[in-house]
């Protein structure tokens, strides 16, 4: 589990904005996603009584997954040529 602080665009109106809270839990979502399959989004209102929970589903991208594996091996690179310098 990760938690986020969330936002919406008006102008925007398909779009959401996720603040990761940690650079832990960054890693965590990110790794999350990147696996590319659905998963359960639950948003909680911890300030409403009783607090208020909602589950979504959220379609995974396979070309995340893809794109975030080909970041990682870019990376990877990069710091091998840097320790190498």
């Amino acid at each position: 589990m990760f938690e986020v602080n969330a936002s919406a665009n008006e102008d925007v109106p398909d779009t959401a904005i996720f603040g990761i809270i940690s650079s832990r839990d960054t890693a965590l979502a990110t790794r999350t996603l990147a696996i590319g399959k659905d998963l359960t989004l639950t948003l909680i209102d911890y300030e409403t009584e009783p607090p208020v929970k909602l589950r979504l589903r959220l379609k995974g991208d396979p070309n995340f997954a893809q794109l975030y594996e080909r970041l990682r091996r870019t990376v990877r690179c990069l710091v091998k040529a840097i320790k190498s310098i």
